[in-house]
């Protein structure tokens, strides 16, 4: 489009938009691409001096032009900022122009080629300043644009929508045609029969959404609301439980099938062991041919043929060499029932290898279902990285762009109304220990069954921070895989009760910078300083070498720690017994629930096989590295610093009083 001899290569969208603000915007146009105007302080950008006029500018067509561009891709695509576009004018409109110039330039232009839409006399009342008033009505702009998207979307699907329900009823009206034509004519050959069949598929699929008035004595499965949240997730691995009761098997039976009208649809679901299926295929016994009328069931090889062609296979998982089974096998769609049941992530991670599909209609799927409790990896893969109902993605450094998306969906006994509604159930889970109780009837991961530690959140997380005039103590362990880890505690004077309020973990950081950011975070204890230092006493052993030492760097940075009992099976004992309560009532070990790992660690560790008086010492993937208890360490070496003893003046002390108590009371009687 040429306007004053300048080819308008403005977005015709865009065009459109300015019309519709300003229905003479080509005459706006040309006025600002050929009219002088009068500026009383200086030249604004896009014009020069007037030789013949003082005070008057007369317009650059070019660098006008280039300011409408600017301005379309600005304001109205929104494909590049403010920043970016001054920076593209150095040279071509001026040789240095500032952002806020920019600005200012542009909100010259929408006023004088009018495409502010006008406020209403309440607002600009309201508009104190030229500034704000252009404020609201670019806001209000904005929000108009958006209506005649959204109506323009709306009125898309409208017309989406009717020609699919024409599509169906042609595609409807011409099976009912060739059926008729066929029994007519006693045609009893396949290819009549197999056109029938085509059409008739095509004319469920076609379908957009479902009836409304749909017979529900037909429904085979309706999802509690729990079951469908699990149902929509478009996560690639989303993990499904908690309690017992919540429903998770049903929902697995019926998510398998979502594309068994493909024929590419390779389906598996595993448990652990063979006779564990069988419920899952009793229940998939009682739909699957109702849902999809000549299914057909292997019974030797556990796998669920579709009319389409799709398969579902049941299959189990337990050791190494069952890998074996599933080498060189694509799976669209992979399910875990139980994992937890599974003692390592091995079998997790080969078989995602195995999600692929040829077929672009169809999305792969990981599912996985389980309740609290068994294997410490399952928490720490589905349960730790994010909040419930939360999407995480996992990836290794520098591969941000192939992260894979999960989903932790809690669902306990109380989702299942189908199971909630005599009590009966609830009744019979409540019958089981404590710690089952609160895995299996309220769904906490926090609860371990063999659990080395007497932690309790209810008794040893605080939430309030200790005084700040307590006397500090501080543990630390260095790593560079193992976490370089140090904790932070002030002990109770009149207790000596150990308060732990912060804590670090870094990974791949050398000393130095580990030692900084434990500087940075003592920065603020203004009334204290940290008295007792504690530090792994293996660093001690690499003094006397030709380069600077570990010990030797922290020191530099003003650490100075000694070196720290590492007795393992009495330090362990020490953190119990911190944990107990004593003669008061009260146990001698807190925790902040800022200290996340502190808690998380004390919570989770089990016995070793082997000695049942020590942690198992390596934790497998927690939050996707491999490291020991490097922070529950520390709160080992913390509590061997300051051992929990009864002194004898207290015991004496002790003595004389109930002594004193004793008499008075008998001398009274």
């Amino acid at each position: 489009m040429i306007v004053a001899g300048i080819n308008l290569d403005i977005d015709p969208s865009t065009l459109q938009e300015w019309e519709s603000l300003n229905p003479d915007i080509l005459e706006s146009i040309e006025g600002l691409l050929t009219d002088s105007r009068d500026f009383s302080h200086q030249i604004p950008v896009g014009y020069l001096p007037d030789p013949e006029n003082k005070g008057y500018g007369i317009p650059v067509k070019e660098h006008v032009y280039y300011l409408l561009q600017v301005l379309d891709r600005v304001r109205f695509k929104e494909n590049m900022s403010v920043t970016e576009a001054a920076n593209t004018m150095h040279g071509r409109v001026k040789k240095q122009l500032s952002v806020q110039t920019l600005q200012n330039t542009l909100d010259r232009i929408e006023n004088q080629i009018d495409i502010l839409p006008p406020l209403p006399p309440s607002v600009s009342k309201k508009a104190k300043t030229n500034r704000q008033r252009m404020e609201w009505q670019r806001k209000r702009r904005i929000q108009t644009r958006e209506r005649v998207k959204l109506k323009g979307l709306r009125d898309e699907k409208r017309e989406k929508d009717k020609e699919v329900k024409a599509k169906q009823k042609a595609l409807t009206k011409q099976a009912k045609q060739i059926k008729m034509t066929a029994e007519e004519a006693g045609l009893k050959d396949n290819d009549t029969a197999l056109r029938i069949q085509k059409l008739k598929n095509e004319s469920k699929t076609s379908r957009f959404e479902p009836d409304p008035e749909i017979n529900k004595q037909a429904v085979l499965f309706e999802p509690t609301p729990k079951q469908a949240e699990f149902l929509a997730a478009d996560e690639t691995v989303v993990f499904y439980g908690g309690a017992a009761g919540g429903g998770k098997s049903f929902a697995l039976i019926f998510d398998a099938i979502r594309y068994a009208h493909r024929p590419a649809m390779r389906a598996l679901i595993l448990r652990r062991a063979n006779s564990e299926l069988k419920e899952l295929i009793s229940v998939s016994q009682q739909f699957y041919t109702k849902a999809f009328p000549g299914a057909r069931y292997n019974k030797k090889d556990m796998i669920w043929t579709f009319p389409s062609g799709g398969t579902l296979e049941f299959g189990f998982f337990n050791k190494e060499e069952d890998k074996e089974r599933y080498i060189g096998l694509p799976y669209s769609y992979i399910a875990w029932d139980e994992i937890q049941l599974q003692k390592s992530p091995a079998g997790f991670d080969f078989l995602f290898s195995r999600l692929r599909t040829t077929d672009p209609e169809i999305t792969c799927y990981v599912r996985c279902t389980g309740n609290p409790g068994g294997a410490p990896w399952v928490k720490q893969r589905f349960i730790d990285p994010a909040p419930y109902n939360t999407t995480f993605a996992r990836y290794q450094p520098g591969e941000e762009d192939s992260a894979i998306t999960y989903k932790f969906i809690p669902a306990t006994l109380f989702d299942n109304p189908y199971l909630t509604a005599d009590g009966e159930y609830e009744k019979t889970l409540k019958q089981m220990p404590a710690k089952q109780v609160q895995q299996l009837l309220y769904g906490d991961w926090d609860t371990v069954n063999d659990g080395f530690f007497g932690f309790d959140r209810g008794i040893h997380i605080v939430e309030d921070l200790p005084p700040m005039h307590w006397p500090i103590i501080s543990a630390m362990d260095y790593g560079w895989v193992d976490p370089a880890s140090c904790i932070w505690a002030k002990v109770d004077p009149m207790t000596g009760a150990i308060y732990i309020y912060r804590e670090l973990e870094m990974q791949r950081v050398v000393v130095r910078d580990w030692a900084i950011k434990m500087q940075e975070m003592e920065q603020d204890e203004k009334y204290t300083r940290v008295q007792d230092r504690v530090i792994d006493w293996t660093l001690f052993k690499n003094n006397g070498h030709h380069g600077p030492s570990h010990l030797e760097t922290l020191d530099k940075y003003g650490f100075n720690p000694r070196a720290a009992d590492r007795n393992r099976e009495a330090g362990w004992e020490q953190v119990n017994q911190r944990l107990l309560p004593g003669a008061t009532g009260l146990p001698a070990l807190y925790v902040h629930k800022s200290c996340q790992k502190v808690i998380d660690q004390l919570m989770s560790a089990t016995s070793k096989v082997s000695n049942p008086n020590d942690i198992d010492d390596v934790r497998m993937f927690s939050k996707g590295r491999k490291h020991h208890w490097d922070v529950l360490d520390c709160v080992r070496y913390l509590c061997m610093a300051r051992p929990k003893q009864i002194t004898h003046d207290s015991l004496l002390q002790q003595s004389k009083s109930t002594a004193a108590w004793d008499k008075y009371n008998n001398y009274f009687k």
